[in-house]
């Protein structure tokens, strides 16, 4: 797709967006352990089932960490687009100005309506553009 082509962003008035990046998150867990007994018969069945119940649940949390963490679409911020020249200028609500240069991606496109994709040229990220009606 060109920046000619079939955009929702319009010259004369700013439209609303969302932009999003392809990336991994960081794999953080916090790990537990809690042991309850003593050393009579029944401690030590009370010190081994609070133990596997430790495990399991460092277990859990480990793989949640990890799948939250795998590499997937990710918010970064919102605001209003206008598109000048091949470079999309995003303004978010705290006046922050993001301008992406969509002169010279290694890929640009639009996957579905309402949205534009690219990878910059020598960067391994994606970033994606999502448009509000």
């Amino acid at each position: 797709m060109s920046t000619n082509g079939p955009v929702l962003v319009d010259r004369d008035r700013p439209t609303r967006c969302h932009i999003w990046r392809w990336a991994a998150g960081n794999a953080k867990w916090e790990r537990r352990n809690l042991v309850v007994g003593g050393l009579s018969p029944l401690g030590l069945v009370a010190a081994a089932a609070t133990a596997a119940a430790s495990g399991a649940a460092n277990r859990r949390r480990r793989e949640v960490a990890i799948r939250d963490a795998a590499p997937r679409w990710r918010y970064v911020s919102s605001g209003t687009a206008r598109l000048l020249d091949g470079q999309l200028t995003v303004v978010e609500p705290s006046g922050i100005t993001r301008t992406l240069d969509l002169r010279r991606p290694a890929v640009v496109e639009e996957p579905t309506t309402g949205w534009i994709s690219w990878r910059p040229d020598g960067g391994d990220d994606a970033w994606a553009v999502q448009f509000m009606p």
